[in-house]
């Protein structure tokens, strides 16, 4: 009877370390995904940023030439 239970436990404890171990592959996963669907627009917003920072140097050196 003991032992019968402790190989329970035994088993019971392997199917929640497979659990475990496909949870944190998921969240890898998900975590992995929402970084590669946030890297266009991350691009994107930094590209802008470049144009904005080229637009206001080209406004002060028409100003300057002025």
């Amino acid at each position: 009877m003991l032992w019968a239970t402790l190989r329970e436990m035994s088993v019971l404890k392997d199917i929640l370390n497979v659990i475990t171990r496909l949870h944190e592959r998921s969240y890898a996963k998900l975590k992995f995904a929402s970084l590669s669907q946030l890297a266009p627009s991350i691009l994107r917003q930094k590209e802008k940023d470049q144009n904005r920072v080229r637009q206001e140097e080209t406004k002060k050196n028409t100003a300057l030439k002025q």
